[in-house]
């Protein structure tokens, strides 16, 4: 066993190895027929040299002949220059022999294996063996035509890949520019086509966020989607440009909404939602005893105004409650002082979802930032806002 180079990608494997681990060349079977080459080529070598001790042998019998007749018959003398000429003829055919082989029998023969390698469809081996065999470049539109043969096999089994390889190889071999360019089409078309399936069934499935890359991906490519697909597309976008601008203006994004289908996703409920709870964007004050009322130690000397805004924006999920600018006036009676707590406020500012409780009134849950154990609840109810928290109830009106 030895090591050598595929003689497709030049990596190096095992000459038992039945195919290239990287790009799947036979490579035993190449050996073998290589090892078959090697030993017509050496069977050839014999039987030229088998010949040219018969001729020397000839040659000394023919010395041995005349060297007798020179004794019997002094009258062979005058035939000596001839016969020297014919050892000479004969030496000069000895010496020559191996060269005819070399140059032009086993040649010969080496591209008589190529073409049968061709002929038979083992293009990878027929390519070594012009390959071989082109030392100045003779055969170098036999080694395109087997590429352009490659590719034509390629291309009947639908690999466009491979195909693409062995005809840019071909070079200028017949049409290969031509089939280079039709199968790279039909490759993008068919991987185009891929595409728009696999994006196709994820808008079927209503996943929007993985189905849209892939139909930018298409368009960029200058694939002609159908009208349908394209209103999808466009009423998802307004959806999503409808709900990313409602934290700006919620009445505008609720404005967009009514020009989608009303049976749209959750349309009809976010207009719905948003519609109720217009009125209720604003800065509003809430005032009362929201410490007193988890600490007695403080009696009647404290009492609070709690000062927040409430805006509104979608997401596909509903209606989010967004409080900011949330702060508490701390007013203390036994010293007559007022002091702002700046951000620090029982109601704590954040994003809170929106809810309906058993009566259709809406209300959300907010974090208390004094006493994490007891939430607040906000209610928006004919047109006020009630924040409850467990048998405590104060009211915010606006500013």
């Amino acid at each position: 066993m030895a090591l050598i180079k595929c003689p497709e990608c030049l990596t190096e494997v095992s000459d038992c190895a039945p195919t290239c681990p990287k790009c799947g060349f036979p490579v035993s079977d190449w050996v073998k027929q290589k090892e078959q080459k090697e030993k017509n080529e050496a069977a050839a070598a014999k039987e030229a040299v088998e010949y040219v001790k018969k001729e020397q042998a000839r040659k000394e019998q023919e010395k041995k002949q005349l060297r007798q007749a020179e004794e019997r018959n002094k009258k062979i003398n005058a035939l000596m220059p001839k016969i020297i000429i014919i050892a000479v003829i004969c030496i000069i055919i000895g010496i020559s022999i191996p060269i005819i082989n070399e140059k032009i029998i086993i040649p010969r023969k080496k591209y008589q294996d190529a073409v049968a390698l061709m002929e038979s469809g083992d293009y990878n081996n027929a390519i070594l063996a012009f390959q071989e065999l082109d030392d100045e470049g003779k055969y170098i539109e036999k080694v395109q035509e087997c590429f352009y043969l490659k590719g034509e096999s390629f291309l009947s089994q639908g690999d466009y890949p491979s195909a693409i390889l062995s005809y840019e190889k071909a070079d200028d071999y017949k049409d290969s520019k031509t089939k280079l360019k039709q199968t790279k089409e039909k490759s993008e078309k068919e991987e185009n086509d891929k595409t728009y399936e696999k994006a196709k069934k994820f808008l079927d499935n209503g996943d929007y966020g993985s189905a849209i890359p892939l139909f930018n991906a298409l368009r960029s490519k200058g694939y002609q989607l159908p009208e349908d697909i394209e209103n999808s597309l466009s009423i998802e976008h307004n959806y999503q440009d409808a709900i990313n601008t409602s934290s700006q203006s919620l009445k505008a994004a609720t404005e967009s909404l009514t020009n989608l289908p009303s049976n749209y996703k959750n349309v009809d409920e976010l207009i719905q939602e948003t519609e109720d709870l217009l009125e209720y964007e604003g800065e509003y004050i809430a005032s009362g005893d929201f410490w007193n009322a988890y600490d007695s130690s403080r009696g009647e000397d404290y009492s609070y105004d709690v000062e927040f805004e409430i805006k509104f924006s979608m997401d596909e999920k509903g209606v989010m409650a967004r409080i900011i600018k949330a702060h508490a006036l701390v007013h203390d009676k036994k010293r007559g002082q007022d002091y702002d707590t700046k951000d620090n406020s029982p109601i704590k500012g954040g994003t809170y979802p929106v809810m309906k409780n058993k009566n259709g009134d809406y209300y959300f849950v907010i974090d208390n930032s004094w006493y994490s154990d007891r939430n607040y609840e906000m209610l928006f109810e004919n047109g006020n806002i009630k924040i409850c928290n467990d048998d405590r109830t104060y009211y915010a009106k606006k500013k």
